[in-house]
């Protein structure tokens, strides 16, 4: 596990002997006890940003198997220990938010108020909500406001701030 995130952190921002200093499992990270603040500032700035993108590689991920595999990728789902509606909501707003329009200075939540949207809308709301500061209820609200429909598509519901279908 731990040489993914490394390889991954020499991939997208430069690995340096930082890196070295940390070990990864699944459930821990062991950190040698001389580890500079220097160090333990860069780890924890890429695992957030790890993190925060985390939902968005997912739905990528999801888009590009149902497209490449067709009905074989889901038996892998079966196997993962996700929830079906978890990933079928990441699946949705990478789907419906084209990568073009992605804010990364905003949440993966935001983009999912905007997903119901059209683009042109998506991309209005989206560079509100960067110039206004909004956080995902004040951009739920204000597109409320301006009288349209909240990002969640008939059908969908919210469980455990997730969008996902309503069981019928």
């Amino acid at each position: 596990m731990r040489d993914d995130f490394a390889l991954l952190a020499q991939q997208n921002q430069g690995i340096n002997d930082h890196w070295q200093r940390f070990t990864f499992t699944k459930t821990t990270i062991a950190i040698q006890p001389e580890t500079s603040l220097e160090a333990w500032m860069e780890v924890f700035s890429s695992i957030k940003d790890f993190h925060a993108a985390s939902q968005f590689w997912l739905g990528d991920l999801l888009l590009f198997a149902e497209q490449s595999y067709g009905e074989e990728y889901t038996q892998v789902l079966d196997e993962t220990d996700m929830e079906y509606h978890v990933l079928a909501s990441y699946k949705w707003v990478a789907g419906k938010v084209k990568d073009y329009l992605r804010k990364e200075s905003l949440t993966w939540s935001h983009h999912k108020e905007v997903a119901k949207l059209e683009p042109e809308e998506q991309d209005y709301w989206l560079n509100e909500a960067v110039e206004q500061g909004y956080s995902v209820r004040g951009l739920r609200d204000a597109i409320r406001d301006e009288g349209q429909e909240s990002a969640f598509p008939e059908g969908w519901c919210v469980r455990h701030s997730v969008v996902c279908p309503l069981e019928v």
